[in-house]
Order: structure tokens, then sequence, then C-alpha cells
């Protein structure tokens, strides 16, 4: 058993160790980025689309680089017009924007910054044995994830979980290749999978990751995640497998709950785009449109912090503000996630613009009895007169949303 002294003087080091790799990791990263027109979080962007070109959304690089949507849509644009990036809609779903990475002028860049990385690293690591960097690299990765071990010599299954109070509760199964079957910790679709994954990382050395149903916390069958190493001793025999168990049971809920959902809103897109269609085949040519776009911001956060149930309370509040204040004017339904779309004939736009910016003042002011959150909302206005392609008339509003969601001070936009 660990003391307390012990743990106290653990926790300094670490942090110790942590606070001087961050400041040589932005001291390096601010002599990469000099004289170019290229900000450090700019500077990670690139060297994710170098490194992973398969990261080329908004979405992939916040998740990938663990800043939000709004400040990475900012970074892209600012790469954009220097010249660094480019980018294109995607041609199966023309809501989706892909960046990709102009080497000729990136490039550059990113071999500054790689030289400097690999100064810093030969420095930190001069006079270690290659050996100990390599130990150094697996204590890392056990460090970065919640153990849960599996010692394959004294047939032990160690793991541990936190109560609802929060209580840290570490349990032990003896003889677990015999015990483990007939453990109700692993629900029973699931028990040959997680043996068959253990058995794997037994037989070579590997790291793997998979979902499966647990009892854990002994409060039922919940989703959970698994991400699992396997650990040799000198001579290359494989001797235990550590690994990290994370619940995502409201994860896997929400990412069911959207899946469901996927058919019935795409049915509702192609149902306001055809009614949208209908109401301008029968306008006249002098008639003004317009479409209007209202998204909650980090919607999906929402939903994956609180549940799928208090998404469903922000949206019904969302429909409930258009319907009063715009309702009779317009033709709105919910097209995707979060987001809502309007259409108007010959409205006024003063009108219009004083009835969103009130919609979005009072989804900000909105107080939830579900969860204790504060929900903000973009919005965007475009305008076209006489004959109108509807497909192009709503890319044009979803990239004018895209812009009021980037432009600092800026919630709502209207072009």
């Amino acid at each position: 058993m660990m003391d307390e002294k012990f743990l106290h003087d653990t926790g300094v080091e670490v942090m110790h160790v942590v606070k001087t790799t961050l400041k040589a990791y932005r001291t390096f990263s601010k002599l990469a980025v000099e004289g170019e027109k290229v900000s450090v979080c700019g500077l990670q962007v690139l060297t994710t689309l170098r490194y992973y070109p398969e990261l080329n959304t908004v979405s992939d690089l916040a998740d990938s680089l663990e800043f939000s949507k709004g400040l990475i849509s900012r970074e892209v644009e600012t790469l954009r017009k220097g010249n660094y990036v480019t980018t294109s809609v995607d041609e199966k779903d023309r809501r989706v924007l892909r960046i990709f990475i102009n080497k000729e002028v990136a490039e550059p860049v990113i071999l500054k910054q790689k030289k400097k990385l690999f100064n810093l690293i030969h420095q930190v690591t001069d006079g270690i044995a290659d050996e100990d960097i390599k130990k150094y690299r697996e204590l890392n990765k056990i460090f970065l994830e919640k153990v849960t071990e599996v010692d394959f010599d004294k047939d032990t299954m160690c793991y541990s979980f936190k109560e609802m109070d929060g209580e840290l509760i570490r349990k032990r199964i003896a003889h677990y290749s015999r015990e483990l079957k007939n453990n109700p910790i692993i629900h029973p679709d699931f028990m040959d999978e997680f043996i068959g994954h253990l058995e794997e990382a037994r037989r070579h050395k590997t790291r793997g990751s998979f979902e499966y149903l647990s009892s854990i916390s002994g409060h039922g069958y919940e989703w959970h995640h698994i991400v699992y190493n396997s650990i040799a001793d000198e001579s290359g025999n494989i001797k235990r497998v550590v690994g990290r168990i994370r619940n995502i049971h409201d994860e896997v809920l929400s990412r069911k709950a959207a899946e469901s959902q996927q058919p019935a809103l795409q049915n509702v897109y192609h149902g306001i785009k055809n009614q949208i269609q209908n109401r301008i085949a029968v306008s006249e040519l002098d008639d003004c449109h317009e479409l209007v776009l209202i998204a909650v911001d980090h919607f999906r956060s929402i939903v994956k912090n609180n549940g799928v149930a208090c998404g469903d309370v922000v949206m019904n509040c969302l429909i409930d503000l258009i319907d009063i204040r715009l309702g009779s004017q317009c033709i709105f339904d919910q097209i995707e996630d979060g987001k809502m779309m309007l259409y108007f004939n010959n409205a006024q736009p003063e009108e219009i613009d004083d009835a969103i910016l009130h919609i979005l003042d009072d989804m900000e002011k909105k107080k939830y009895q579900i969860a204790d959150l504060t929900t903000t909302c973009s919005g965007a206005a475009v305008v076209r007169q006489g004959a109108v392609d509807v497909v192009s008339f709503m890319d044009e509003a979803e990239e004018a949303l895209h812009l009021a969601k980037i432009t600092k001070g800026r919630r709502y936009i209207r072009i």
C-alpha cells in the first residue's frame, strides 16, 4: 500500500515533468512559427493534416487536438487565407467541409518544427539508454490510462472503478482464466470477444481496444470501452496486459439515438427542401426568398455530457421560440442534430433579424431543469430574388452559418 507522502511526492514530480515538458514544447513551437503567419495552434493543425490526412474536418481536428471547434475553424480560415491549406465541400455530403494541406507552402514550416522537436528530444534524452526510453514510453501509456491489469503468471485480474459517491474501489479476481466465464462482470454476449482479445494480447505484444457491456461497478450492465497494451519482460515473453476501462454508456446511447434519428432527419431535410422548392416554383419572378439557419453551438457535446433527453429539451425550446416569434411567417423544421432551417417569402428583413436576435438571446438566458447548462446559438440568413436553385441556396446558407460561427464577435450574419 502506498502511503500519503509517497503519493504526494509522486504527484509533485509528475506535475513538474508535465510543466517542464509543456514549457519546452511551447518554446520550440514558437520558434518554429517565427516569421510565419501561423500560430502555435495553426502549426498543430498543419502537422496533424501532414501526418494524419484522414483527420480533415473541423470536428476531426478538434477531437484530435482537444481544442474547441470554434478555435479550429478560426485557425483553418487563417491558414486558408495564408495558402497553407485548401478547403472543399465533400462530394457525398455537401454540409461537410474537407481541409487539405498545401504541402508546397506548409512543408517548410513543418520541417522547421520537426528540426526543433528533434533537438529538444536529443537534449532531454542525452545520456539515457534506448531501453530506458522504451520503458519510459510504456510507463507513460500506463499513466495515461487508468490501469486494469491481467497478470498471466499469477492468473489474476485487477480492476478499479468509481462508486456513485466518487470513492475509488479496487477489486481482484483470482484464477481469472477459470473464474472469468462465471463472473457476471462481463455480459454473456461479449464474454467470448473479451476473452479472445485477452488471448490475442497474451500471444503477441499488441495494443487494442473494443466496446462491450459490463457490470464492473455492480450497478447493472452498461457500455464500456477498454484500451489495452501487452507488457513483455526483457526476454520478450508476455507477462501481463494493462489497460484502461472507461464507462461510455451515455456516449453509446447518444450515438445509437443519433443513428436511429438520422434516417428520419434525412427525410425531414428532403421534406423541407421539397416544400421550399414548391414555394419558389409558384412564386413571382421578383419575389424575395430568404433562408435562415439556426444552430445550437456545441450540440454534440451537450448530448454527450448530459444525454439525449437533454438534447431533446434544448431543441424543443428552440423550436418553441421559433414558433412563437416567426411561426406564422415561415415554414421551418429541424434538418439535423442541433440545427433548424427556416424559409421566408417576401418577408421584412429587419423584422426577421430582430426576431432571430431575440431567439438567440432567449436561448442564452434559458435555464433548464434537466441540466445546469447555458446554450448559445449561431445563425445566418441568405436572401435571393427571382429564380433560385434550392440546393445551391441551402449550400450558401450552410457557408454563411459556418462564417457566423468562426467570426469573432458575430453570432448572426446576413448575406
